[in-house]
């Protein structure tokens, strides 16, 4: 099972690459090759590994902080008014929308402090460099091992749809030909190529709960799974019990003896201390209690600009009749929220072209669950404690939007998704277990 300590970073990834710049960091675990249990589905899926600076292998689990949303995060705009979640092909799945900022990027954002915006961008490039890495990386393997060597080799078991492959990255470089482009150039594919790359980490949607919420149904224990988590709300309840035990601790001190001083002392700095995080799941307030988030509210919360930290998993490829796969996917995920102000209207731009209903679907049982996740507790670091510096930020401080900033994040032109398609898909993997907070009756704080 895998810790927190074998979990890969960004800055691991681009200074592996640095020693051994004439190896390719992925190779495949061929011994563990399996099949598409569903014959009416054939694929096969290849585990691969990952080289690290001492030159051993581990699985893909990358751990990444601070990161910019930049698009907001949307239900399946495929579902039609009206339709049940359950009985409308809802998609299993929402994408996280990543790219090179710029400070220009930040100036239409609620962060302010010009310490934080070089911060944010500091982050944001050594994230899309190690992306970079690992995409050409598993590209040339696809490319020179799996399609020429494995494939043709004993292992072959899927027959693709035409005799050129396509391959299905987390990596977006061009887009279709829209009826609102004009004046552009095609490249060779016939596509246009976007200016700058997007990336893509798909985060799990549970479609088997009629409020399809946002995480998984644990494929041993039946239960939901939360995955996404409120990092605000996070932090400000933890703060709230270190206040609780200074004011106790306080209290004993005021009632006690010089002599028992020191000891009151240890105890409480002990318990302050060893003090674990419980991480709320993130979710919509309604008035009165926060609503677990789904494909229906997502867009409230996972907003342009919002916060991103967490850990990504990329154990596999996928060969099936469409092509070969290889995504990243959220395993979990701590966000701040960016708040709406005046500039909320490129949200509404972002999103012109999809269609939202809102849920009247209960919340979900109000018991205690615990998370599987290959994360621990202390994933909430203390850059994200320090992004919450700014939470109340005023809005007389933020620059009024130029005319043209709704025409820059239109989603006809560089921020068109690639093309779905159905990869057929395994049971969850179970992970480690650690400790969530109750959702359904959270108060507002």
């Amino acid at each position: 099972m895998n810790t927190e300590n074998s979990h890969i970073t960004p800055k691991s990834i681009i200074e592996c690459k640095k020693k051994y710049k004439n190896e390719n960091l992925f190779k495949t675990d061929d011994s563990k090759i399996r099949q598409n249990k569903d014959a009416s589905k054939p694929a096969f899926y290849i585990p691969i590994l990952m080289k690290t600076l001492d030159g051993t292998y581990k699985p893909p689990y990358i751990d990444y902080k601070n990161q910019l949303l930049m698009r907001p995060v949307s239900n399946n705009k495929n579902k039609k008014d009206g339709d049940d979640n359950s009985k409308s092909g809802a998609t299993d799945n929402l994408s996280l929308t990543f790219r090179r900022i710029t400070m220009e990027d930040l100036e239409y954002s609620n962060y302010i402090s010009e310490e934080k915006k070089k911060a944010l961008i500091a982050y944001n490039e050594e994230f899309i460099d190690a992306l970079d890495i690992m995409e050409k990386d598993l590209r040339d393997l696809i490319t020179n091992y799996v399609l020429k060597d494995l494939y043709n080799g004993p292992t072959k078991k899927v027959t693709f749809n035409s005799k050129k492959v396509d391959y299905f990255s987390f990596k977006q470089t061009e887009r279709e030909v829209t009826l609102n482009d004009k004046d552009y150039k095609t490249n060779d594919n016939g596509k246009i190529d976007l200016d700058k790359p997007r990336y893509y980490i798909k985060t799990s949607v549970n479609t088997k709960l009629p409020s399809c919420p946002l995480g998984y149904n644990h494929f041993i224990t039946n239960k939901h799974v939360y995955n996404v988590f409120d990092a605000t709300r996070t932090i400000k309840e933890h703060n709230k019990k270190i206040d609780d035990l200074s004011r106790e601790k306080a209290q004993k001190i005021s009632s006690a003896g010089q002599s028992s001083l020191t000891n009151i002392n240890n105890i409480y700095d002990k318990k302050i201390k060893e003090l674990q995080v419980e991480r709320i799941p993130a979710g919509v307030f309604d008035g009165s209690v926060y609503e677990d988030l789904n494909i229906n509210n997502v867009n409230k919360f996972l907003t342009l600009f919002s916060v991103v930290s967490g850990t990504a998993k990329l154990l596999q490829i996928t060969c099936f009749k469409a092509g070969i796969s290889y995504k990243l996917e959220n395993q979990i995920i701590d966000v701040v929220h960016h708040k709406k102000n005046n500039q909320h209207k490129l949200e509404i731009a972002d999103l012109e072209d999809m269609n939202f209903t809102e849920s009247n679907d209960d919340a979900l049982e109000d018991d205690e669950t615990n998370i599987t996740s290959n994360v621990n507790n202390n994933l909430l670091t203390q850059a994200i404690k320090n992004e919450l510096e700014d939470d109340d930020t005023d809005n007389d401080d933020i620059k009024e939007p130029e005319n043209n900033v709704e025409e820059k994040y239109k989603p006809q032109d560089e921020t068109q998704e690639p093309q779905k398609f159905e990869e057929p898909q395994e049971e969850q993997e179970q992970p480690q277990k650690i400790k969530v907070k109750k959702s359904k009756s959270t108060t507002k704080t």
